[in-house]
């Protein structure tokens, strides 16, 4: 059961920390890359896997955006 269908967007953003206008907001720690050493750490095999798909003449898309989507995830997981 919910009791409140609409939070008060504003409030919960600056409360937050970011102004309360949602088109200005951006996230600190999104500012700085994890080495890449680092990165590798988090899913090692996908580098292993990467180099065989980018050297395919036809890629597969699906795995493709898969394997892109594990890249950027290592960063968030960090």
């Amino acid at each position: 059961m919910v009791f409140l269908t609409s939070l008060p967007r504003e409030a919960v953003r600056s409360l937050a920390g970011f102004m309360p206008d949602r088109q200005s907001y951006y996230i600190e720690r999104a500012l700085v890359e994890p080495p890449t050493t680092l990165q590798q750490m988090v899913f090692p095999f996908l580098d292993s896997m990467l180099a065989p798909y980018e050297n395919e003449s036809q890629p597969n898309l699906a795995s493709g955006g898969f394997l892109t989507l594990l890249q950027m995830l290592r960063i968030v997981v960090l």
